[in-house]
């Protein structure tokens, strides 16, 4: 498996938005700009793997079905940004542009249903 560069013009799609913080894995290489723009947004560089999320318990169907909240950008960035990290860490996927492609067709794919 080849290392990945982290430069700063795809530097935000590694970014955990709701940490503040990038994980680095021993696969990923940050460019010494992406070092200063993280740097410079006060966002953490840990290296290591981000910590996995809390288990949830498994949703209880309701009487009656009520329509799901609409999605708000931050909600967005947060799924853009864990579906990269699955298809990068679990497939390997590791091409800026695959993962931009994929990642938008499973956007689009969620939102039609």
């Amino acid at each position: 498996m080849g290392k990945t560069l982290i430069r700063c013009n795809c530097i935000e799609q590694h970014i955990c938005q709701e940490n503040n913080a990038i994980y680095m894995n021993n696969t990923m290489i940050l460019t010494s700009e992406a070092k200063d723009y993280l740097r410079n947004k006060g966002i953490a560089i840990v290296y290591g793997e981000k910590p996995a999320a809390p288990a949830v318990a498994p949703a209880q169907p309701a009487e009656a079905a009520t329509p799901a909240p609409a999605l708000e950008q931050g909600d967005l960035e947060r799924i853009m940004a864990t579906v990269i990290t699955i298809l990068r860490d679990e497939y390997q996927i590791t091409d800026t542009n695959t993962l931009s492609d994929l990642s938008l067709k499973i956007l689009t794919k969620l939102n039609s249903n």
